[in-house]
């Protein structure tokens, strides 16, 4: 996945996500506030997951996921992309972080 970095290597943006601030880093997983370029009006929270987690950790992840999903109308599944190192969940935090 692209990640465009400036000169001291921090990351900008990720594929077409521009990067508002992290939220939360560490080994497992980051979590990042983005903006879709495409969209620019949308806030979304980017979160990834690292694929060294075991199969199990990640079956969790993604049922308490659904099980939010279900219970909060603010949370939406926005997209869901699997890559070759990285499990990443976007969500829809629009109700929140619309910027119109």
């Amino acid at each position: 996945m692209l990640r465009v970095k400036n000169s001291k290597d921090k990351i900008l943006a990720i594929g077409q996500y521009k990067i508002l601030n992290v939220l939360y880093k560490d080994k497992n997983k980051d979590i990042y506030h983005v903006v879709d370029m495409k969209k620019p009006h949308l806030v979304l929270t980017l979160r990834i997951l690292k694929l060294n987690q075991s199969p199990s950790q990640i079956d969790k992840e993604i049922e308490i996921l659904n099980i939010l999903n279900q219970y909060h109308e603010m949370l939406h599944f926005y997209n869901i992309q699997i890559l070759s190192d990285k499990l990443i969940f976007l969500f829809d935090y629009t109700r929140g972080y619309n910027l119109k």
